[in-house]
């Protein structure tokens, strides 16, 4: 699947596109034109509706002024499937990588 940055019109701005057509962003979601922002499925990360939620409220408060930033370790990943099935926080494999404990 490839974002719908088609017809946006970002040829004429200093935007970034990688070879997937993802916008690409600071951890604010700012682009290389620094008044505009990417969120959701057009920028990098898992095409989730939670992420797009939180980087929105990201974006809305880099604009602001809030020295807020895209972490997205407390945001959930849903699979919509039967049974449901949802993650939140670190992979075993990544709290191995950061030195933290698991067992």
């Amino acid at each position: 699947r490839r974002p719908n940055t088609d017809d946006l019109g970002l040829e004429y701005t200093k935007v970034k596109l990688d070879d997937h057509g993802i916008v690409q962003t600071d951890i604010q979601g700012r682009t290389d034109s620094p008044h505009i922002f990417a969120i959701g499925d057009i920028a990098s990360g898992p095409a989730l509706a939670h992420k797009a939620f939180f980087q929105g409220k990201v974006a809305a408060g880099a604009i602001s002024g809030e020295n807020t930033a895209n972490d997205y370790v407390g945001v959930p990943a849903v699979c919509f499937s039967d049974p449901e099935i949802a993650v939140v926080g670190m992979t075993q494999a990544q709290a191995k990588d950061k030195d933290i404990e698991v067992s």
